[in-house]
């Protein structure tokens, strides 16, 4: 009964460190943004010509830089509105990408970057009640259309020729751990629950 609750135990454990590694807050650049666009829509069909002009969208000079302006996009997979904002920063990165970094978090799948989107908004004294939900600076934009793309980027140049440049995430009321700190600690426990295993069959037989 012992060698039994011991195994129960450890499976939980491992349960919920997958958890933790499935809802973990993950983030995408531009480029993983656009390769997992063109994966979903291309899939759903009747979004062929968004698909297009992602596949065409040149990014061979867009690299993410700590001098330029963070645009958090947080989106939904499937959600026609967030592809058309990652349509056009794609289309637009050969002329204004010197000036941008596309952040994106997806919300629909991911708990923790769901949470993360509220209180991104909280911050900001925003609610974020829909996606697409995009932050530049001090500054939050629900929704997408051409119109509001080039008011984000004008946003975004100003900013950029600024000598103050805020991005929210240095204002956050807590400070956000590390992606990265959280994938070694599900692996180090996953690792131990193992081991644990291991060492209970072991030494039962």
């Amino acid at each position: 009964m012992n060698k039994i609750f011991k195994i129960l135990f450890v499976l939980l454990v491992s349960i919920f460190s997958f958890n933790l590694l499935v809802n973990a807050e993950a983030k995408e650049t531009l480029k993983q943004a656009v390769e997992d666009e063109i994966k979903v829509f291309g899939a759903l069909g009747g979004y062929e010509e968004d698909v297009s002009k992602l596949k065409a969208a040149d990014l061979s000079d867009y690299k993410e830089d700590d001098k330029k302006i963070n645009v958090y996009i947080f989106r939904g997979s499937t959600c026609p509105h967030c592809l058309d904002a990652i349509v056009y920063f794609a289309q637009n990165a050969k002329e204004y990408g010197k000036y941008y970094n596309i952040v994106s978090y997806e919300v629909w799948n991911n708990t923790s970057n769901n949470r993360l989107m509220s209180k991104v908004a909280s911050t900001l004294g925003e609610k974020s009640d829909g996606v697409p939900f995009i932050v530049v600076g001090n500054k939050a934009y629900s929704g997408f259309s051409e119109d509001l793309g080039k008011k984000i980027i004008d946003q975004v140049i100003e900013m950029y020729n600024s000598n103050e440049k805020y991005d929210v995430f240095d204002h956050m009321e807590e400070p956000k751990v590390s992606n990265n700190v959280v994938i070694i600690l599900v692996v180090l426990v996953a690792i131990v629950g193992v081991g644990f295993i291991v060492y209970v069959i072991k030494s039962h037989d």
